[in-house]
């Protein structure tokens, strides 16, 4: 029964992700794991581009079929690169990982990101609002923390909000690195 109940708080009933709860539960364990092993932190925050009119459109029921579409889409991305995606709320996802504190370490984050905003675009689900695009189209924000020492985990989801509002901003669609 407390496996059961566990499952039950910590999963988003919608999608089958690790839900908020647990993202938020797990993010001081995973902080002091990067610790532990001298890795750096990073958070992928991604949102749905124009999610608001798709639910407009397309109903709950629409809305709700894509959601799952893109968790299990994120998921497989994630799970390639040992990373867990958890459902952060709405219409937005977040990837937490730890990588080696060099160029390339970093270079593999950036690049993650943008496998995320192009997996979610390879799906070609249709969006026919105008003035929106052909398809469904998601923003990403990036931040990571090289020494975990200095910092702390809500700073660094903080700056990944920013660097999703920042990414928004400058267009949708796109990556932005803080």
């Amino acid at each position: 029964m407390t496996r059961e109940l566990s499952r039950y708080i910590h999963t988003d009933s919608l999608t089958e992700l690790p839900n908020r709860r647990c993202f938020d539960e797990n993010l001081d364990k995973d902080w002091l794991k990067s610790a532990e092993v001298g890795k750096a932190m990073a958070i992928i925050m991604l949102d749905l581009d124009n999610f608001r009119s798709y639910n407009a459109m397309f109903g709950y029921q629409g809305a709700d079929n894509c959601l799952r579409w893109v968790a299990e889409s994120l998921s497989a991305v994630g799970n390639m690169r040992n990373a867990v995606v958890s459902r952060y709320g709405g219409a937005s996802f977040v990837l937490t990982l730890s990588e080696d504190r060099t160029p390339e370490g970093r270079a593999r984050v950036d690049m993650l990101a943008d496998q995320l905003r192009q997996t979610v675009i390879s799906l070609q689900i249709p969006h026919p609002q105008p003035g929106i695009g052909e398809y469904l189209t998601a923003s990403v924000g990036v931040a990571v923390e090289a020494d975990v020492r200095e910092g702390t985990p809500s700073d660094l989801v903080a700056r990944a909000e920013k660097a999703l509002a920042i990414a928004k901003a400058e267009g949708k669609n796109r990556v932005s690195v803080l």
